[in-house]
């Protein structure tokens, strides 16, 4: 287990990992669409936020 502090780096990992989750959570794909709209791992709010350092993951 890896502690880490995200940085902007992280932004394709982070959106392709929720991503992937929709995909199992959610069958429609126009829902799936407009659910990320409004997720908290939207691209824009990451771009925002990871700069911060206050965003923390924890990698296997």
């Amino acid at each position: 287990m890896n502690i880490k502090i995200l940085t902007l780096g992280d932004v394709d990992t982070i959106v392709n990992f929720e991503k992937d989750i929709l995909v199992n959570t959610i069958e429609n794909d126009i829902e799936r669409e407009l659910h990320s709209w409004q997720a908290p791992w939207r691209v824009e709010a990451l771009e925002h936020y990871l700069p911060l350092g206050w965003s923390f993951a924890v990698w296997e």
